[in-house]
């Protein structure tokens, strides 16, 4: 089982390595005999120890990040849900089926990447589901895994929460973000043919 300390509020460049008793495993850099002949250079011990400390205050505190995350997860959807027509939550619904560090949301009509930049403009951090890759946009490759059609997936943004999130901060945030996707779709033209088509019905 491998982990990122990052995920739990640790240290970025440094992993967790778990090997069961029984299991063999060849080492990806040979070398000096460090880490029981798994890893042939330095280790970066400053960052193992903090990585450490991470685990052991996350571990300490996972009751309360759990009620505190989870109501904050929640009140998001709700708000977004109710405020933002067609919008989907990708992935399983809320509950003990889905991580509570995160919200991946579709709002039909705009882009993911535009709605990164104008929340970054405004001062706020999300992140898009697709990647940009020699001018080619494909969608994630854990996207196509669960089915997730491709407008959806390009429309697709990650919200991310912590330990130190706070209630003030959730509420900036959504209304900021329900502001550009408002702005985003009076843009759209997509948007505004499916308002036409809508109206003439």
């Amino acid at each position: 089982m491998a982990l990122n300390p990052n995920q739990f509020n640790g240290p970025k460049g440094i992993g967790v390595l778990y090997i069961r008793q029984g299991i063999e495993i060849e080492p990806i850099i040979p070398g000096l005999n460090r880490e029981l002949g798994l890893w042939g250079g330095t280790e970066n011990m400053a960052s193992i120890v903090a990585a450490a400390k991470a685990a052991e205050i996350t571990t300490n505190i996972f009751k309360e990040k759990i009620e505190k995350i989870g109501y904050f997860q929640k009140m998001i959807w709700e708000r977004i849900s109710t405020s933002i027509p067609l919008v989907s939550l990708n992935g399983p619904e809320l509950g003990p089926n889905r991580s509570i560090q995160n919200l991946n949301i579709s709002p039909e009509f705009i882009g993911g990447e535009a709605q990164v930049l104008s929340c970054d403009m405004k001062g706020v951090l999300l992140s898009s589901g697709p990647s940009c890759v020699q001018k080619n946009l494909r969608i994630s490759h854990v996207f196509k895994a669960v089915g997730l059609e491709y407008q959806k997936a390009m429309s697709s943004v990650r919200i991310s929460l912590g330990i130190t999130t706070t209630k003030e901060e959730i509420e900036r945030f959504l209304d900021i973000y329900i502001g550009v996707v408002t702005k985003l779709r009076e843009m759209s033209i997509g948007w505004k043919k499916f308002l036409s088509k809508k109206s003439s019905e």
